[in-house]
């Protein structure tokens, strides 16, 4: 926990803590301020947090010093020190885990307590840390969706139920489809085994149908920028064509960073409805293409409807997101660059905090390419750089992979 390594043990300082029962004592004070931060419901209790920033400020010179992950990955260290009131720095090497990291302690901040800015929002007094910028990704969501809808709704008929079921239409919630094996390659895609199966590429993990929902949506995204930032101009923000990767805080910037998590939803969409994905019989649901950090054949496969009320639909997937937006409650700034660990340029006064990958034998980057190649065509225009690349960077990854390095580690 990042609170334990900030704060000194007592027995550093035996001018304050002369004997073993002072230093038990001051310890257990000190167990209790965690044991209280970590109660779900404490996450945005001020008074504890406010606790452990004033024992924080004990060990660091008066000061909440900056925290910075150079392995950041989902962004858990960083997110943690701004909820402490911290300075938070994180950089990953994979450009996906970048943009998580720039979701969650980047962009809240810039719009920390601003009001939504689409058409119609209802009165409300005040809007606290992202509240505001979660309705707007719902609010500019659903319209997504209803786009959607006319576009492809089509490829989505209702079915006539029979008498013994009650008769009238019905929406499926999804279909079930038997795949077959084809002709096996071992083109390498992400150290699974559908690639055996003829599945040699990203859009081999998709139905036609499935790909076009996916197309559409991401198209829709990036369509939806312009309205976004033409509301966000009627709302009084500055139209200063500036870009959320130039630091912006106007409508353009803002358009953007909505666009930003209504990429995320279209990511989660790609995570249910690809082919690799299965039917919960006992849960009624449906069943995520990524159980675990591998792509397995599957030889049964339910395709969710983007359309209906119930498992793996767009609005569920929406439900994710802008949920996670409303809950973010950034206490300080935030910064997250893309950098390989050895030449990151560390801030002055830095506290290095961070957890290196944790298994070794991980494609990282491989497995990431299934999201990145979804989050490129409705992000690159946003963030270029990041998305410059064909795929995520790999060589330099600090994983063990044998596929990469067959003839082993580099030698000193």
């Amino acid at each position: 926990m990042l609170f334990a390594q900030m704060v000194d043990d007592p027995s550093s300082d035996p001018e304050r803590f002369s004997t073993d029962e002072a230093v038990e004592n001051e310890r257990q004070r000190l167990f209790k301020i965690i044991e209280d931060l970590v109660i779900w419901e404490n996450s945005t209790n001020e008074e504890v947090i406010e606790r452990a920033r004033v024992e924080i400020r004990k060990s660091c010179a008066g000061e909440l010093p900056p925290i910075y992950d150079p392995f950041s990955g989902g962004g858990s260290i960083p997110l943690e020190a701004q909820r402490l009131g911290l300075p938070a720095f994180g950089s990953d090497l994979n450009p996906v885990a970048v943009m998580i990291g720039k979701a969650m302690i980047e962009i809240p901040p810039r719009y920390k307590d601003c009001r939504p800015v689409h058409r119609g929002v209802l009165d409300r007094n005040h809007y606290r840390n992202a509240e505001g910028l979660a309705e707007d990704v719902r609010f500019y969501g659903r319209q997504i969706r209803e786009q959607a809808l006319e576009r492809i709704g089509n490829l989505y008929p209702d079915v006539t139920l029979p008498k013994e079921l009650g008769g009238g239409n019905a929406t499926p919630m999804a279909w079930k489809t038997f795949l077959s094996g084809s002709t096996p390659t071992r083109a390498m895609i992400t150290g699974g085994v559908c690639s055996a199966y003829g599945l040699s590429t990203w859009g081999h993990l998709f139905s036609d149908r499935q790909m076009v929902a996916l197309l559409t949506f991401s198209e829709l995204v990036h369509a939806i920028g312009a309205h976004i930032e033409r509301d966000a101009i009627a709302a009084g923000l500055a139209d200063d064509k500036i870009p959320l990767r130039s630091g912006g805080t106007g409508a353009k910037a803002y358009a953007e960073a909505v666009s930003v998590y209504l990429a995320f939803a279209v990511d989660k969409c790609a995570d249910y409805w690809s082919s690799l994905c299965s039917w919960h019989s006992s849960g009624e649901k449906m069943r995520n293409t990524f159980g675990r950090q591998a792509l397995p054949m599957v030889w049964d496969y339910a395709e969710a409807n983007p359309f209906c009320d119930s498992s793996g639909n767009w609005g569920a997937m929406l439900d994710w997101v802008w949920k996670t937006v409303e809950n973010i409650h950034p206490g300080n700034s935030g910064v997250e660059v893309q950098s390989d660990a050895q030449a990151v340029i560390y801030p002055p006064k830095t506290v290095i905090s961070t957890d290196p990958p944790y298994y070794d034998n991980i494609a990282y980057a491989d497995l990431s390419d299934f999201f990145f190649c979804w989050m490129k065509p409705s992000l690159k225009h946003i963030y270029p750089d990041l998305f410059g690349l064909l795929s995520t960077p790999k060589a330099e990854e600090l994983v063990a992979t044998q596929f990469r390095r067959p003839q082993g580690p580099p030698t000193q």
